[in-house]
């Protein structure tokens, strides 16, 4: 964890491999966000789900929007907004999905432990819901909105299942997402199609 430059007391938690995992004025609340995380690195994906190292983004529906790798590799997500607007950000790389239902898929709570609440955030433990839709970067002369685009990304994504189940999970799921682009990786354009879409119920 550090302090994040220009913002006084707002400290920022990382990965193990540089991406921002949460960001707080409290260390406790870091300290949740991170356990969280390295809860989830010893779990296997349950019978028939596909896991997708992306990161997710909940709202009070359960309904689940997955954050391309483009936009959610480096979340800018200012916890307090996405609470304001009734979504948190999932305490996890991954997230494990059946792919013929869009229906995630939890291994529960590990025993003996609790999450605490923490603005903006969720553990992956309490996720309940279905995914349906996707936040992808928008490239000048590239439609991400096209199924076969929106699979290739999911595939390349997955962490389970052979080459063949990979593709095909890939495909089944891309065609129950509805695609919301954006021009950059601001987190703050990717909360915005997020709450546009939630409210005309996209």
């Amino acid at each position: 964890m550090k302090e994040a430059e220009g913002q006084s007391g707002l400290m920022v938690a990382f990965d193990g491999e540089g991406r921002i995992v949460g960001r707080s004025r409290k260390s406790a609340d870091l300290v949740e966000i991170v356990t969280n995380h390295v809860r989830t690195r010893e779990l296997t994906p349950p019978t028939n789900a596909m896991r997708l190292q992306l990161r997710a983004i909940v709202d009070t529906r359960g309904s689940v929007t997955l954050l391309g790798s483009q936009v959610g590799e480096h979340p800018c997500f200012a916890e307090r907004q996405l609470a304001r607007h009734g979504l948190a950000l999932v305490d996890s790389a991954f997230v494990d999905i059946d792919p013929s239902t869009g229906e995630v898929s939890t291994a529960g709570r590990p025993p003996g432990t609790e999450t605490a609440p923490v603005v903006g955030h969720l553990a992956l433990s309490e996720l309940r819901g279905r995914v349906e839709r996707c936040v992808f970067r928008s490239v000048p002369d590239s439609d991400p909105s096209t199924i076969g685009e929106v699979a290739l990304e999911l595939a390349r994504a997955a962490r389970s299942g052979s080459r063949q189940e990979r593709l095909e999970g890939a495909r089944r799921l891309a065609e129950q997402l509805t695609v919301l682009p954006v021009s950059t990786s601001s987190g703050t354009n990717a909360v915005s199609a997020i709450v546009d879409a939630s409210k005309l119920g996209i």
